[in-house]
């Protein structure tokens, strides 16, 4: 179920499939040993798609928050080498990705994430990413907002344990016995009268 966009990274071949089932199997091993507590799943049932937000530093346990959504998302991936592996991830737990970033077919991909949503799919976005500056938003998220008239859900995370890596965002990774408590929150809805500078500033103060 992987979606190509720009025939150029041709499909997973058996290296990336190799390293996607090992990643996956990692994934699913550090949410085994990670105590999680979902606050605001009411809110996700209640729609039939959303945009899910969060910062970049918790792209760990953002995985796990996509799980507990229960929601089959279409979602843009880099394209670097490293991080094809996820697109094996994503396509054997039945989600859709798409190849693409700025300057590397990333409007094809933006677009193609917008006709998904308009589909009924949901999606995630670390508005902060792919390379920072850490939470600092950038205007992707309520675009694709507006143009799919999805509503942005922003979700936070409080942890205990684990470890913050020392790169540029701090990421967040657990160890045995960490605690996470994901928080889904208020939908944002973009509105014809609202700016995206209005959205933006919500959406910025919900990821708090």
């Amino acid at each position: 179920m992987v979606l190509q966009v720009n025939p150029v990274y041709g499909a997973p071949g058996l290296t990336e499939q190799v390293a996607g089932r090992a990643l996956r199997a990692t994934i699913a091993g550090l949410e085994r040993m990670t105590r999680i507590s979902v606050a605001g799943l009411e809110q996700v049932d209640a729609l039939p798609n959303a945009i899910f937000c969060y910062w970049h530093q918790w792209a760990t346990p953002g995985f796990f928050a996509v799980r507990a959504s229960g929601k089959k998302l279409a979602s843009m991936l880099h394209p670097v080498w490293y991080l094809r592996p996820y697109r094996v991830v994503a396509s054997l737990d039945g989600h859709k990705t798409v190849l693409g970033s700025s300057g590397r077919g990333g409007q094809h991909a933006a677009q193609a994430v917008v006709e998904e949503l308009q589909r009924g799919y949901s999606t995630l976005i670390c508005p902060d990413g792919p390379l920072g500056p850490d939470r600092v938003l950038k205007p992707g998220a309520v675009r694709m907002a507006r143009q799919s008239a999805t509503p942005l859900v922003p979700v936070t995370f409080e942890v205990t344990g684990g470890v913050f890596l020392p790169r540029w965002d701090r990421m967040w990774l657990p160890l045995p016995g960490a605690r996470v408590q994901i928080r889904f929150g208020d939908p944002i809805i973009a509105k014809a009268g609202d700016s995206d500078a209005t959205l933006e500033s919500q959406l910025a103060a919900s990821l708090l």
